[in-house]
């Protein structure tokens, strides 16, 4: 069911343009700040991802760069940049351990955005598809004073795809932007073990989530 989501996006993604009426076209470059939330309930410390603790991580800041090519009212956006949730495990006991758990995720995706007619004020509600590639890490620490304070780590490429509604509001060539966006990014992780190098596997992981917005834009 995923990769016939995927496959569906990548057709929007690149055949819609051929039902674009020629009109003129506009670069735009720009980059958002926004607030992620994990969806998988593993992530959230409900589940069984030993790696997170019973408390779950932390919901996120993001960073994101755009490049937006607009041709009447549909937009072209290759999007980059990055992510990182944090978590703090203290000891609730004398004798317990304390350590430091990271999730950085790197996304590069494309999206396909209607941008509907503008309405009051000169506000441009949009709709948007889209997919890619996540590059994540996991990173555990000690905070004991081991020998190996990065305790257990894992690496994983997963695609996954998104949906997205939001707002533009220009002022001349610069626009201001509020954005939703629900991201589904499933995928197996092995995290090893430092100390002995054994592995352990998490399957079917969904490190996607709900993110919101802000950005700014600027017309070339």
């Amino acid at each position: 069911m995923n990769k016939l989501i995927i496959l569906l996006s990548v057709i929007v993604l690149f055949y819609l343009p051929l039902a674009v009426s020629a009109q003129e076209s506009t670069l735009i470059i720009g980059g958002q700040l926004g607030q992620f939330a994990p969806s998988d309930r593993r992530l959230q410390g409900r589940g069984m991802l030993y790696t997170a603790g019973q408390s779950g991580i932390d919901g996120a800041w993001e960073v994101i760069g755009f490049i937006g090519y607009r041709r009447g009212q549909m937009e072209y956006r290759v999007e980059s940049g990055t992510r990182r949730h944090d978590h703090d495990n203290k000891p609730h006991y004398e004798g317990s351990y304390s350590y430091k758990a990271r999730l950085y995720v790197y996304p590069i995706t494309i999206s396909a955005i209607y941008r509907f007619s503008k309405i009051e004020k000169g506000i441009v509600p949009y709709l948007g598809i889209g997919t890619g590639v996540y590059i994540s890490q996991w990173r555990e620490f000690n905070e004991n004073g081991f020998d190996l304070p990065e305790c257990i780590k894992g690496d994983a490429i997963h695609p996954g795809y998104h949906f997205l509604a939001g707002a533009d509001y220009a002022m001349s060539k610069i626009h201001f932007m509020t954005e939703l966006r629900y991201s589904i990014i499933y995928g197996d992780w092995d995290f090893t073990e430092q100390y002995d190098d054994s592995v352990r596997e998490v399957s079917s992981l969904n490190i996607g989530g709900v993110s919101l917005r802000v950005g700014l834009g600027y017309e070339l």
